[in-house]
């Protein structure tokens, strides 16, 4: 999470032949020096001039810049530490700087560090310290009541966002942007909605919608020369780009991440300037640089992941492309099978057999055949009977039924069960449950092809529709007789349909 805090805007100034006061000349300058370098995007270089303020303080008691800059003192020290990433130490400059806003009585800067507290609170895990924070700011009688408004709309999206639900968060993010929009106030403000609004993109993985809002941040971000938003679109960017699958972009904001951080922000110097004035102590500075160390290492893995991650990716893109091909081109020869059966049913029904009492079809199961000509006759028979079932079987979809067997289908033929069993054996060279199943993945597959009418039927419907009480086993049956699955044949259907 980042976010923008706003440098307050009363300066020290005294008449010319006044007494400067608590606000001497040597401090004066200091805090204008600082400040050019603050919003030069030069921190480090703002602390340790900022700093000498604080030091001047130390060495004489008793005096002290004007209110005004003081609390600019607090203010931007507070937002550098924030910058990175010390919220411990941000914490405490904007405690001070409260403490002088309202000691001299100056509202909008109490505004500006309530709302930088609240913040902070939320970075800390401080929940009762945010909660009280962003409440004193909604009852503040400020001058400038839009500000104030915003300063609370945002601060609760963060407190929400923390301890709470983070879309709603995030909806609150959109409508503080629209109200900045709306109220025409400073277009600084937008950068830490656009922020966490990438983000909240990225955690989602839908990156198309991260990478707008990060092409609105980053450009914002860079007209206005805020430092520190800058380095963090550019790690914002280079991490969704990466996730992405998009390693020049990923590779090009990490390039410029690092360069970015190394001449601008430079965390190393930051750590000793930090030191020097604070004394902290050599296992937190040492804590801080192996942890950059260990960001650079990281980096160095992540492009060797991201140089394998996309082989991989082109891998899979290539042996995608052609399984689509594949399976494409056996779509299109069952296709074309459903075509040639339709036919081939067409023209056998117009020189179908007359139809024949069940007589002729029964065949004594006692008559066992002993001689050539016996045999010969039997298979006649069978063959003929064979004939009956095939045409039985292609006049309609009976078989659709569950419940269809093969004592009805024997029934229907005139036969009985022994010998409509042998008749398929013998002259379809499979069982009757093999035989019935094809003619209802047959049926199937004809309905799949009616992408009008079962173009988006669910799997269990088209299974129990043609007379399959299991979908796992209709499932089994179809790709062992297409070669694909049911749900695959659906798809590609619908997609060439619609090509």
């Amino acid at each position: 999470m980042s976010i923008f805090i706003s440098v307050a805007t009363v300066s020290c100034s005294s008449s010319a032949g006044e007494d400067d006061g608590g606000c001497d000349s040597v401090m004066r300058s200091y805090v204008a020096q600082g400040k050019v370098q603050y919003l030069d995007g030069d921190y480090n270089s703002a602390l340790s001039t900022l700093h000498k303020v604080l030091a001047a303080m130390e060495s004489a008691p008793g005096t002290a810049p004007a209110p005004g800059d003081l609390q600019n003192t607090y203010l931007m020290l507070g937002n550098i530490h924030f910058a990175f990433g010390d919220y411990v130490r941000a914490n405490k400059y904007y405690l001070e700087g409260l403490k002088s806003a309202r000691k001299s009585g100056d509202s909008g800067n109490e505004l500006i560090f309530l709302n930088d507290l609240a913040v902070v609170a939320c970075f800390l895990g401080n929940r009762d310290d945010a909660m009280r924070y962003n409440e004193e700011l909604a009852l503040l009688n400020a001058a400038d009541s839009l500000q104030q408004k915003y300063f609370h709309m945002i601060t609760s999206a963060y407190i929400e966002q923390t301890f709470g639900n983070r879309d709603r968060a995030i909806v609150q993010m959109k409508r503080s942007l629209g109200f900045i929009d709306r109220n025409d106030l400073d277009p600084l403000l937008k950068l830490s909605p656009l922020s966490e609004i990438s983000e909240y993109f990225e955690q989602k993985n839908m990156y198309d919608s991260a990478v707008i809002y990060l092409q609105d941040y980053e450009r914002l971000a860079l007209e206005l020369r805020a430092s520190d938003m800058v380095a963090d679109n550019k790690r914002k960017f280079m991490r969704v780009y990466t996730k992405m699958g998009d390693s020049e972009n990923a590779l090009r904001y990490q390039s410029e991440y690092f360069a970015h951080i190394d001449s601008v922000m430079n965390p190393n110097r930051f750590i000793n300037v930090s030191n020097r004035f604070h004394q902290e102590s050599e296992s937190r500075a040492n804590a801080l640089i192996r942890e950059l160390k260990q960001t650079v290492a990281n980096q160095k893995i992540l492009i060797i992941i991201i140089v394998f991650f996309v082989l991989f990716l082109a891998l899979w893109l290539v042996f995608r492309h052609k399984t689509r091909v594949a399976n494409i081109q056996l779509f299109k020869r069952n296709r074309e099978i459903v075509e040639i059966e339709k036919k081939v049913r067409e023209i056998e029904s117009s020189r179908l057999l007359p139809h024949k009492d069940s007589a002729e079809y029964v065949m004594d199961s006692n008559d066992d055949p002993e001689t050539d000509s016996d045999r010969l006759a039997h298979s006649s028979k069978l063959k003929e009977l064979f004939v009956r079932i095939q045409t039985e079987m292609d006049s309609g979809t009976a078989y659709c039924d569950p419940e269809f067997s093969l004592n009805k289908l024997a029934d229907s033929v005139g036969s009985n069960t022994k010998y409509a069993s042998q008749a398929i054996n013998d002259h379809a060279g499979k069982n009757f449950r093999t035989f019935i199943n094809e003619y209802r993945i047959k049926e199937a597959r004809r309905r799949l092809l009616d992408v009008e009418n079962y173009g988006n039927v669910t799997m269990q419907f088209l299974a129990e529709s043609v007379g399959f009480l299991s979908t796992s086993a209709f499932n089994m049956a179809f790709k062992k007789f297409t070669g694909m699955t049911p749900s695959l044949y659906q798809k590609l259907g619908r997609d060439i349909e619609n090509e």
